[in-house]
């Protein structure tokens, strides 16, 4: 009686793992998919930002300060792995 008992635990424990994990890929799933529709309205939303200030040269007045940012952050992107790779 005792090994039935433990083979039918085993068997419902197996169903609910398996469970647990279809749920689980289906909200990352469904999170991926707002992300990406997130990302696609910033970016169609910072396109028509930029094309409203665009120069007649085409040049725009914020890519000095967008540039600025991204080197600040690629800097201290550096200093972050620099710091994780001396720690470890």
């Amino acid at each position: 009686m005792g090994d039935e008992s433990s083979l039918l635990w085993s068997l419902v424990n197996s169903a609910l793992a398996f469970f647990v994990l279809l749920v689980t890929t289906a909200l990352l799933n469904a999170l991926l998919e707002l992300g990406l529709q997130v990302g696609q309205t910033v970016l169609n939303q910072a396109e028509s930002a930029v094309s409203l200030q665009t120069r007649p040269d085409g040049s725009s007045p914020l890519t000095h300060d967008y540039q600025l940012l991204g080197l600040a952050s690629f800097g201290v992107w550096c200093g972050l792995l620099g710091i994780l790779l001396r720690v470890r």
